[in-house]
């Protein structure tokens, strides 16, 4: 049926630009380089956001229109010329009805990832195996309109490569590995990893055991310890267009694993430093300029330096997994066109990849030609003298594995949740340290979430995850979430349960300590809340801290989930939203702080009849907007209640009665603003109000609790 309202027009989402509207359950026309912006449309309650097509936008634009919580705001993508009709309408208030339709279904799809070997032609080398690895996939913020050029560089290098290693055969042996999916959170190389992971991995004691017993004991049959591929080097290729430099690098943001297995990485970053100098000084340039180290601090810079970004790597995957992964990238590119429609072909400067192209080709040479022997003496050296050992789990690090199901309570049936949820989304959200998650929603172009849809048992198996030993001891938990969508709405019908059936018994929150774990994750069924302009208005920054209550006992609800936005490590914007999960029209009350004793935000809906609420009746799939306002006048009647209720007892503080009544002041003027559709007024009167009144709260609730004491 799609979502109908009257179209207004939001420019680029100030809120003064849709003063004279009426916002409720509009849907709502705007530019799409409105940056953050555009989140004051459901802000003010529209039902939906159509961004125009612009004339060229960048990443952090397409970034900023994607929210990193499962929140319901539905946008949509319309082009120039169907758009300019539509402006024209709404320019002289018009407001045409209008009806947008999606058909955008989330399915599990089979992708290819693909390997082609060329034998080395050294005798003594030929056994030695280097790979050689790029993503041949790409993203958009507008998933059918995803051209992704600048993601085709590093394909475009390798296919270079394979050519000029098929004529000029290598002394070692080389894979050439092209793999899907690395835009969805790296799944193609962890994948390929999963599903080779037995035959890389080194034989241990048991199968060495086994193979003396079947020697030594006569009469049985021979048991063979197969010898894994020994692969010394893997090589990904991570390029780009707008620039010349490329750098070895042996980390990226994804997983960010522990620095202090540099050491593995140091020697052949500085022999390809070293061999960048020789080619730098036969085809004419500044190695200095044109190759960058990220492995060893030369002048001082480490590898966070020469990427203006966040980046997600294929090999970083292989180094988690104990080998040696190595990353060839682009440096000083912010890869600015990555996740937008506009990356098309004809804006990638092929003479720049060509540039990087060549100089990788002959550091490859020395990489795949060079002797590792320990007695050669004055010639080039490759400084790796032994293959890589890929494990499950190291001392620092791992290709750990996490299994499970998602299954809902059925009490007919039991007091353990034990109902499979077919069709769900499990997804993985980064970490949580000492209560504080660590998480980046994406990576140029890359997503930080790692989703699966589940099978039809519900069951799932996210290959790729770090163990603890990953990040040098500190307490990680892996934080998982559960979801299941109506197939025609798109709405959350299924969320985590965080209360005593879910995640009291079933955490969400798991220590990966072991290269393999399962766990159950709880879901109930649910509709989803929205909530808004979570910003401290005294510390300003977002509120990390949440409880919810049910509105008529004022007790924590039985079944109950919510997900914070979290702030977000080298991003600018801020998303001050939440949602909260319930149960179909229940009531509750939320509080929202930020920090111990530090209670900043009180949503109750509290009347003069009933001072300390009734709460909001959220159960209903709504959003609760005006946030502040709520809020502010939540605060100031409950605030009102306690200090007539003090001042009977002769209990008066004049300075917590003038922001009391300043606090009024502006909840009034705020109130006449929304009657005059006029938003940027209502913004500041309210957020004013809510300021004025969080400074008294704490004072009026400690009196009242003193004298209740």
């Amino acid at each position: 049926e799609g979502i109908q309202g009257q179209l207004i027009y939001g420019g680029s989402g100030n809120l003064a630009e849709f003063d004279g509207y009426e916002v409720q359950d509009s849907i709502v026309l705007m530019g799409f380089n409105s940056g953050s912006q555009w989140l004051n449309a459901p802000r003010l309650g529209a039902k939906a956001v159509v961004f125009i097509e612009p004339e060229m936008t960048m990443r952090g634009e397409a970034e900023a229109k994607f929210i990193s919580i499962p929140i319901s705001i539905p946008r949509f993508w319309i082009s120039k010329a169907d758009a300019a009709s539509l402006q024209a309408l709404c320019a002289v208030h018009a407001a045409p009805t209008v009806r947008v339709q999606c058909n955008m279904h989330w399915q599990r799809k089979l992708t290819r990832n693909i390997t082609g070997i060329i034998p080395g032609t050294d005798p003594k080398l030929k056994d030695q195996i280097i790979v050689i690895e790029s993503y041949y996939d790409s993203t958009s913020v507008v998933p059918s309109i995803a051209p992704g050029a600048e993601s085709a560089c590093g394909m475009a290098s390798l296919l270079e490569l394979a050519r000029i290693y098929k004529k000029y055969p290598p002394g070692r042996t080389v894979w050439f590995i092209a793999t899907s999916g690395h835009h969805q959170s790296l799944v193609g190389i962890r994948e390929y990893l999963e599903k080779h992971l037995p035959e890389l991995q080194h034989p241990g004691a048991g199968h060495r055991m086994k193979a003396w017993f079947s020697r030594v004991i006569p009469g049985g049959s021979y048991y063979y310890v197969k010898k894994p591929p020994q692969i010394y080097l893997f090589c990904g290729l991570d390029l780009s267009s707008q620039t010349k430099g490329v750098g070895v690098f042996y980390k990226g943001y994804f997983y960010d694993i522990r620095e202090d297995i540099q050491n593995k990485f140091s020697d052949i970053a500085r022999v390809c430093r070293e061999n960048s100098e020789k080619v730098g000084a036969v085809l004419g340039f500044d190695p200095g300029k044109t190759f960058a180290d990220g492995v060893n601090p030369i002048a001082g810079k480490n590898w966070r330096n020469f990427i203006p970004g966040k980046i997600a790597l294929d090999a970083e995957a292989v180094t988690l997994a104990g080998a040696r992964g190595i990353s060839f990238v682009s440096t000083d590119d912010s890869r600015a066109l990555v996740d937008t429609p506009f990356d098309t072909p004809e804006k990638v400067n092929v003479a720049n990849l060509a540039f990087q192209t060549r100089l990788l080709a002959c550091l490859f040479y020395h990489i795949t030609d060079d002797t590792n022997s320990p007695e050669a003496v004055n010639v080039s050296k490759f400084p790796i003298t032994e293959a890589s050992n890929f494990a499950r789990m190291t001392l620092q690090g791992g290709f750990a594995r996490l299994t499970g199901q998602v299954l809902i309570l059925n009490l007919k049936k039991g007091f353990i949740p034990n109902d499979p949820v077919p069709n769900s989304l499990v997804v993985w959200r980064g970490y949580n340290v000492n209560a504080v998650n660590i998480f980046n929603k994406s990576l140029m172009g890359v997503r930080g979430s790692i989703i699966q849809m589940v099978d039809k048992d519900g069951k799932f198996n996210f290959p790729g995850l770090a163990p603890l030993t990953a990040h040098g001891g500190a307490g990680r938990k892996t934080v998982m979430a559960a979801y299941r969508l109506d197939p025609d709405t798109g709405e959350i019908v299924y969320s985590p349960d965080m209360g005593i059936f879910g995640a009291d018994f079933y955490p969400t929150d798991i220590s990966m300590s072991s290269g393999i774990k399962d766990i159950p994750l709880v879901v109930f069924k649910c509709r989803a809340t929205s909530i808004f302009d979570l910003v401290d208005p005294q510390a300003l920054h977002t509120l990390p801290f949440i409880e919810i209550y049910e509105g008529d006992t004022n007790a924590r609800p039985r079944m109950f989930g919510y997900s914070l936005a979290i702030p977000e490590w080298q991003v600018s914007h801020v998303e001050d939203c939440a949602v909260v999960f319930t149960m179909p029209n229940t009531r509750l009350k939320i509080t929202m702080a930020a920090g111990p004793a530090a209670t900043r935000l009180v949503l109750i809906n509290a009347s003069k009849q009933h001072p300390e609420g009734i709460g909001y009746l959220v159960g209903n799939g709504t959003s609760i907007t005006n946030t502040s306002l709520k809020v502010a006048k939540d605060m100031w009647t409950l605030d009102e209640f306690r200090i007539n209720r003090l001042a009977k007892y002769r209990i008066i503080n004049e300075g917590i009665d003038k922001l009391h009544r300043t606090a009024k002041r502006q909840i009034d003027l705020a109130e006449k603003a929304l009657a005059q559709n006029r938003y940027s007024a209502l913004d500041s009167y309210a957020r004013a109000a809510w300021g004025y009144e969080c400074r008294a709260y704490p004072d009026v609730q400690k009196t009242a609790k003193d004298v209740v004491n």
